[in-house]
This record gives structure tokens, C-alpha cells and sequence, in this order.
């Protein structure tokens, strides 16, 4: 009874104007009725027999207009196998496109909606990566092949504005919510209202990015499918994915070996919807696979000039027995562009003491050298290596 009084209360706030967009975008057919004020719509399936009908007011005065909408709102849900309070949450958004992040797995939390913590931090992580670089994408115009370094101010500002959407029952949903903006060149950025124009909103930076993001990963799915890897590199203009992003995908879908992703594009009703894109994107573990190599065969390698780096040791390796240590493998963690890194150290022998005395006692340490880099990996060979003891951070006169 809480529930449904929640759901009904929200609904007083949903306009018909809303539904019927919301209806229109997705496939169903609107004929008049012999009432006044009142209009049908129904879905057919794929043999043209219709399996839906929603009776829809066209005015607020109508006389069960809560209950109206409330029946055509759970005879959307039952089709789009969605909780209600979903569908009014999308009714009642600003003009936004959302992208849901789906994870699939036979354990009882993942079906109640639940995941580790850990687990939902490192899906954000990866989600928000792989939006991140299809904005990259679509707004380079010199269409690089991979960047070395994956920074773009404009991309900052459109990320700052998305937000983070409700879960849902059945399954764990991360679902990244996209408002439209008026534009991101400068960092007076403002939403757009449903005051703005329908073609207004149509010409938002934001539908033209989660547009090139679901047909980038549409577009990677079927390379894999077609066994047609070498045709990432003859992609030109708008159709051009950079390897950043192939890159990004494979970890978004193997975070988790047991988990399998669902990406699900919401487009917002107050635009035109894209009529070429596919409703959802399943990466099953299948595709990983194929994709990790073409990012390990084509992600090119280099070098960063020499300099130092202060950070921390997590872990130090070498062989037990002394006679047949050659050298010593750390895992050093640091800053770099304001967001934590690590690269593995590789240093001789007669440093494995210190190494392990830094590790022991969280003293910070500066490497100093070239670090090669190969994608995600990056490596120091026989750089400096110092340590820094608290006592030693005091300025001179």
C-alpha cells in the first residue's frame, strides 16, 4: 500500500505530454477514439498481431487521469520487464539520455540488486572510462589512433554534469545519467530545459556523444562477430573508435569473470530518438578475448623522458634464494595528472633490503628514470631508486 501510494503521489507530477513522446519513441501506434480528449495506442510484435493497449488522456482535467496513467505505466512496464517507479523516474527526468550498465550473474545479490562495494566502485570506474573516451573520440578531430594521454577539458566539464541514476530490481544497474547541454567549449556550462526547442535539444553535444558511444560499442561487437579486426583501422570521420576505447570496453566487461555486461541506451524522450541504434548491447566474455589482442598488438609503445617520481611501494619480489637473485620486482604507486597510477619497478639485487624496509615502514621513495610505456602497462628498468624518511621533509634557510 506505501508503495503504491509513493507510485501514485509521483505520478500526479507526470504530464501526458511525457507519455505520449515517451510511447511514440518506442514503436507503439496512436489512433483516435470516439472520446473526446482520450487516445489509444498499441504495440504489435513482429508477426503484426498487437500484444499491448494504453488508453491515454490528452488533458490534466480528465476525470480518472491518475488512474489513467498509472495503468498505462504498469502496461509499460509488464512489455519493457522494468519496475514502474522506473519508468516514471525516466517520465519525469529533464531532457537527459541514459545509459544503463547491466550486470549479469546467477548470484541471489546481483538478482536482489545488490554488489560489492568494491565490485560497483571498479564497474563506475570502467563505465565512466569508456563514456569518458567516447567523448574523446568524438570530439579529436585528428581521429588518433590511441592518446598517450587521455585529457580533454571539454570532456571534464561534460562528465562533472552526469550523474549517477537509481539501480534496479531483477539485477545490479548502473545507470549514468546524461543531461543535455547547451555546450562544453567553456566552463559556463548550462543544462538545457524543456523550454529549449526540440531541434535545439536534437543538436546537444550530449545526444551526439552517448549516440557515438552506443554505435562505437554496436559497431566493435559486430568487427568481433565478423572476424574483421583489421577494419578498425579503416574507420574514418565520425565512425572512428580509438583503441583508448576498445581498451576500455574489454576492461568495463571483464572486471568480473563471473559477470557478463549489459549496456542499455535510454534516449530522451523530448528528442528525436535514433531509429539505427540497437535497444542493448550484451558483451559476453566471448568477445574479450579478441579484443584484448588487438589492444596488446596494436597499442603502440614509448618512452617518457627521464624524471623522477614520488610515491609508495605496495609489494617487492625476487627469488628466495640468495645465490639466485638477479633483480627485484616492485609495484610502485603514484600521481600522475591528479589521479593514482602504478608502474612496475625493476631494480638489482642489493636493493630487495631497502625495498622491503620502505614497504615495511610506508616510507615514501622517488624513482628516478624513463618509464617505457605499452598501453595500461608502464615499467621503470634499473632507475634510481631513494627513499624518503620522514625526518628528511624540513626546509632549509
Amino acid at each position: 500500500m506505501m508503495k503504491n501510494n509513493k507510485i501514485l503521489s509521483l505520478i500526479e507530477k507526470v504530464h501526458f505530454t511525457n507519455v505520449q513522446k515517451y510511447l511514440l519513441r518506442t514503436n507503439w501506434t496512436k489512433i483516435n477514439t470516439k472520446r473526446e480528449h482520450i487516445v489509444l495506442f498499441y504495440l504489435e510484435n513482429s508477426t503484426n498481431e498487437r500484444v499491448a493497449e494504453i488508453l491515454l488522456p490528452l488533458s490534466k482535467d480528465f476525470a480518472d487521469y491518475t488512474k489513467t496513467i498509472y495503468e498505462a505505466i504498469l502496461t509499460i512496464s509488464e512489455v519493457e520487464n522494468r519496475e514502474a517507479e522506473q519508468i516514471i523516474n525516466d517520465l519525469l527526468l529533464p531532457p537527459s539520455d541514459i545509459i544503463r550498465f547491466r550486470v549479469q550473474n546467477e548470484s541471489e545479490n546481483i538478482k536482489n540488486g545488490l554488489i560489492k562495494l568494491s565490485d560497483s566502485f571498479t564497474l563506475l570506474d570502467f563505465a565512466k572510462k569508456s563514456l569518458y573516451v567516447a567523448a574523446c573520440d568524438f570530439l579529436n578531430k585528428t581521429k588518433e589512433t590511441y592518446y598517450k594521454r587521455l585529457y580533454d577539458k571539454r570532456v571534464e566539464r561534460f562528465i562533472d554534469n552526469c550523474y549517477l541514476g537509481q539501480t534496479e530490481r531483477g539485477s545490479f544497474i548502473a545507470s549514468i545519467v546524461c543531461p543535455f547541454l547547451n555546450g562544453i567549449d567553456s566552463d559556463e556550462v548550462s543544462k538545457m530545459s524543456l523550454f529549449n526547442s526540440e531541434e535545439e535539444l536534437n543538436n546537444s553535444i550530449t545526444r551526439s556523444i552517448t549516440q557515438k558511444y552506443i554505435k562505437s560499442v554496436n559497431k566493435i561487437k559486430s568487427i568481433v562477430e565478423e572476424d574483421k579486426y583489421e577494419s578498425f583501422f579503416t574507420l574514418k570521420n565520425d565512425d572512428h573508435i580509438s583503441l583508448n576505447f576498445v581498451e576500455s570496453i574489454v576492461e568495463l566487461a571483464d572486471f568480473d569473470k563471473d559477470n557478463i555486461i549489459e549496456i542499455i541506451p535510454s534516449f530522451s524522450i523530448f528528442s528525436n530518438g535514433v531509429s539505427d541504434i540497437s535497444k542493448s548491447v550484451i558483451l559476453t566474455k566471448d568477445y574479450i578475448e579478441p579484443l584484448k589482442s588487438i589492444v596488446k598488438k596494436h597499442i603502440p609503445k614509448y618512452e617518457v623522458e627521464k624524471k623522477y617520481y614520488f610515491g609508495k611501494i605496495s609489494s617487492a619480489a625476487t627469488e628466495p634464494e640468495l645465490e639466485d637473485r638477479e633483480d627485484v620486482v616492485l609495484l610502485f604507486h603514484y600521481m600522475q595528472d591528479t589521479e593514482a597510477t602504478k608502474a612496475k619497478v625493476i631494480l638489482s639485487k642489493e636493493y630487495f633490503n631497502e625495498a622491503l624496509n620502505a614497504m615495511k615502514h610506508s616510507y615514501n621513495v622517488i624513482i628516478t628514470g624513463k618509464m617505457k610505456v605499452n598501453g595500461k602497462s608502464k615499467t621503470f628498468e634499473y632507475p634510481e631508486f631513494k627513499i624518503i624518511k620522514p625526518e628528511k621533509f624540513f626546509i632549509e634557510d
